[in-house]
């Protein structure tokens, strides 16, 4: 896809994947360096991905970093969110992660974005990332989101076309590819591929029901690295003040991303840093 299509079909449909960013040469390299940092069983590294020399390295490439400013814009944040995950399983159900988002969907596009680069298989294997389609643009279907259809002012008020349920869809991610989602995205992690209908998407709630003789297994054990930027909004001052005390304070201890080696490699790359949450954690 040209720059043109990618940024078409994230609009659209609130996630793109772009092919073969990187060589299967380099994401085996990667995946040798996270299992070293891992050294242990834990589902996590205890710190955020710029705090690791070579993660940081590989998320900061220019070729990944040209289309998170095509679907953001130019001048990105980081405020020290990402990681890298191992073999976690945590339960499967459809979310969004957008947080102190009040916005109808449908009248402005969400600040911050995930991007996931995927270690392994997932076109023809389980384990991946499965989306709504188009659910960026919708509002789940709860009680409180329908009370806003009937709200006094005109600008909290929903229409009735913010409320839709889009495609499951299991994304086809291959090794080396890049994958950005909206956090308004409704998304499930774990997706599980069936033997007699791999394409078939089924509702996250389900799969746990689905025995393994059913199930396509994965690939190999399941690496991957999920980075979180933003652009100076109201919306993402909301998102960053709301996940500040979810991510432990532990995790904001053991980051470093405020290091003269980090903070070098954004500047170089021309992407600022915000310290919020380290600097509460800091102080207790």
């Amino acid at each position: 896809m040209d720059q043109k299509q990618v940024l078409k079909n994230f609009e659209k449909d609130g996630f793109v994947i772009i092919k073969n960013v990187f060589s299967l040469d380099e994401i085996e390299n990667i995946r040798k360096s996270c299992e070293k940092l891992r050294q242990g069983t834990e589902e996590i590294l205890p710190a955020d991905n710029f705090s690791y020399d070579e993660i940081r390295e590989f998320i900061l490439d220019e070729r990944v970093l040209r289309y998170i400013r095509l679907v953001l814009g130019p001048k990105l944040v980081y405020f020290g969110e990402s990681s890298a995950s191992f073999d976690a399983h945590s339960a499967p159900h459809f979310h969004k992660d957008a947080r102190g988002d009040s916005v109808d969907p449908q009248q402005n596009d969400y600040p911050v974005i995930r991007m996931g680069v995927y270690l392994q298989n997932h076109k023809n294997h389980s384990g991946g990332l499965k989306v709504r389609v188009g659910s960026h643009r919708h509002v789940h279907l709860i009680r409180r989101n329908f009370k806003k259809l009937f709200k006094s002012k005109k600008e909290e008020r929903l229409k009735l076309s913010s409320f839709k349920v889009g495609k499951s869809y299991n994304l086809p991610i291959e090794a080396g590819d890049l994958a950005i989602w909206s956090l308004r995205t409704d998304h499930s992690p774990n997706a599980v591929r069936l033997k007699i209908a791999p394409n078939l998407s089924v509702n996250p709630k389900i799969e746990p029901l689905i025995p393994n003789f059913m199930r396509i297994p994965e690939d190999k054990p399941r690496v991957v690295l999920f980075n979180t930027f933003g652009v100076d909004h109201e919306l993402h001052d909301n998102y960053l003040n709301q996940r500040i005390n979810k991510i432990g304070r532990a995790r904001w201890l053991n980051s470093s991303f405020d290091s003269p080696e980090a903070k070098k490699l954004c500047e170089k790359h021309g992407i600022a840093l915000r310290f919020d949450g380290l600097t509460n954690a800091q102080k207790g």
